[in-house]
């Protein structure tokens, strides 16, 4: 699948080769993935597979759910839309301040939000700063063309897919493959707009271990996670990372891949 014109820090497309191991073992099974995100995994999905994929942002799950739907018109309004929009400081301003709307309006929201903020982050600032002082200006990612073409591309990939705005609990319940990419432990406040809590994590892992399905569920290196997993098996996969979102200075730090197989 092209790459999803979502973005988020770091993005999961950096660890799905590494993924690739443990999810075609089950190329049979239905896909439920209750983190989507930015849809990073979802280049690991086999073509006519049953798929459940979710958000707990509104704006990302609409999108989602939008492009995924086999009636095409509203897909059709977001291209077009997508197509008028010119990025500026204000538009960000405006766009910052929806917080309930249709379903077309909370997809265009978030897409928009994902390409003009700082760090792909929708509830940061505009790139650039609002006196747009940087060399980089509020639209130096928005490539209307290039997200149109991205758009096809993703619609063809997750066409018929359920998709669910809705906490990871709720998800879960679906039988299949789980794959999952929660906020991290660690930085999950920087890079996350729902971030999890001590408890959040804990409930996920209940999730996931109470299910009598397998699960793929990828993690920071921290003890927590450690200890609420000590009886699956994990690996480990360098990484680094970048939260400032240059390329100098990268931290090296190790992220965990998580299975009960």
């Amino acid at each position: 699948m092209t790459e999803s014109p979502w973005r988020y820090p770091g993005g999961k497309r950096r660890l799905a080769p590494a993924l690739a191991q443990f999810t075609d073992l089950r190329l049979g099974m239905p896909w439920v993935e209750p983190f989507v995100g930015g849809g990073g995994f979802l280049s690991l999905v086999g073509g006519g597979r049953r798929m459940t994929i979710a958000d707990f942002d509104p704006r990302v799950a609409a999108w989602w759910a939008l492009v995924a739907d086999p009636d095409g018109e509203e897909f059709d309004q977001l291209l077009f839309m997508l197509a008028e929009t010119l990025p500026t400081v204000d538009l960000h301003t405006q766009l910052q301040s929806i917080t309930e709307a249709p379903r077309l309006t909370l997809a265009y929201t978030g897409i928009v939000l994902n390409r003009i903020s700082f760090s792909a982050v929708p509830d940061a600032g505009p790139i650039g700063g609002k006196e747009q002082t940087s060399r980089y200006g509020v639209g130096c990612r928005f490539n209307s063309d290039r997200l149109i073409a991205q758009h096809r591309d993703v619609r063809r990939a997750v066409y018929g897919a359920r998709v669910l705005h809705a906490d990871f609990e709720k998800t879960l319940r679906s039988k299949g493959l789980a794959v999952c990419d929660p906020p991290y432990v660690k930085a999950g406040s920087q890079l996350y707009t729902h971030a999890f809590g001590a408890e959040d994590h804990r409930r996920l892992a209940r999730a996931l271990l109470d299910r009598d399905q397998p699960f793929v569920l990828t993690y920071d290196d921290h003890e927590v996670v450690r200890e609420l997993y000590r009886e699956c098996t994990i690996t480990e996969i360098p990484a680094r990372y970048s939260i400032c979102g240059v390329k100098v200075g990268w931290d090296r730090k190790t992220e965990l891949v998580i299975t009960n197989g």
